[in-house]
């Protein structure tokens, strides 16, 4: 837009680079989802999650890129699917927390070890 204001292009110019735009295929969804969910499970690792909080990060993201997919395929309200996807994967990961013994992540396990010792000390 600021080179057709600027008149550096023509709008036939223009019609062109936006026909070639459009024609530009889309990454396959598959990809995109696999690229999606191990994003999101390298975060998870780097945050201090253990290694199997990180495969309930990925299924969950996963599966929820998928459902958003599918509904953005279906015509769906954009805002609509982030909410839906954002729901199942919330579901998902979920479920991790009820899987889980109750214990926290690795690195608060980590400074409630080191605190333990402190704990016993008594104050006069």
């Amino acid at each position: 837009s600021w080179q057709i204001s600027s008149g550096a292009l023509s709008l036939e110019q223009a019609q062109k680079k936006f026909a070639d735009i459009q024609s530009v295929k889309p990454y396959n969804h598959h990809l995109v989802t696999f690229a999606i969910g191990v994003a999101c499970a390298c975060l998870c690792l780097i945050a201090g999650g253990g290694w199997m909080d990180a495969a309930f990060v990925f299924v969950a993201s996963s599966l929820g890129a998928t459902v958003r997919y599918f509904m953005l395929r279906k015509k769906f309200n954009s805002f609509l699917s982030f909410i839906f996807a954002s729901i199942v994967t919330t579901l998902i990961s979920g479920t991790n927390t009820q899987a889980a013994s109750i214990q926290p992540p690795p690195a608060i396990r980590h400074k409630q070890a080191q605190a333990t010792p402190m704990a016993r000390v008594t104050k006069w």
